[in-house]
C-alpha cells in the first residue's frame, strides 16, 4: 500500500523538491499551498501523514505567521470545523526554521509528532515517517485495554 502524505508548506520551491524527492520513494503526495487550502484538503481526504511547513501566513489575524503551524495542527486535532474529523489522529510533522523555544513547545503543544528544522534531506523525512509510522502500527496492533474497569 502506497503512503498517502499531505505537504503544507507554502514555499513553492521547497513544495516542489519535497514533492518529487517523496514521488521518487514512491509515495503518493497531495499539495496546499497556504492553510486554507491545507485546510480544505484535510476535510475531504484521509492520509497517513501531513508535512506541515510552521511559518505560513495565519488564517488568524492575531497569530503570528510563526506559530501559524500549530494553529493548523490544533485544528486538526481537535476536529475544528474547518478540517472536520477524518485526520484527527493523522501523524503530523513540523518542518522549521524558526527553532526558538517558544515555537517549538507550541508544536508540540499542539500535537505534532515530529519537528524536523530546515534544511531536511529526504533520508531525515523518511526516517521520521518510518518511525511514526512502525509507532502507529505498533499501538495499532496492540490490544484494546479492559475499559469495565474490572
Amino acid at each position: 500500500m502506497k503512503l498517502r502524505i499531505l505537504i503544507v508548506d507554502d514555499e513553492a520551491w521547497q513544495m516542489r523538491s519535497l514533492m518529487a524527492c517523496l514521488r521518487d520513494a514512491d509515495v503518493d503526495v497531495d499539495e496546499a499551498h497556504d492553510m486554507r487550502s491545507g485546510c480544505r484538503k484535510v476535510k475531504h481526504m484521509k492520509y497517513d501523514a501531513l508535512v506541515i511547513d510552521c511559518l505560513m501566513p495565519s488564517m488568524d489575524k492575531e497569530i503570528p505567521s510563526s506559530f501559524a503551524g500549530g494553529e493548523l495542527v490544533r485544528r486538526i486535532r481537535n476536529g475544528h470545523k474547518t478540517v472536520g474529523e477524518l485526520n484527527k489522529g493523522t501523524i503530523v510533522i513540523a518542518l522549521t526554521g524558526v527553532a526558538t523555544k517558544d515555537v517549538l513547545a507550541d508544536l508540540e503543544e499542539a500535537g505534532v509528532h515530529s519537528i524536523l528544522r530546515k534544511p531536511i534531506t529526504l533520508e531525515d523525512l523518511l526516517q521520521v515517517l518510518r518511525g511514526a509510522l512502525d509507532e502507529r502500527s505498533a499501538r495499532d496492533s496492540q490490544p484494546s485495554s479492559n475499559k469495565g474497569g474490572t
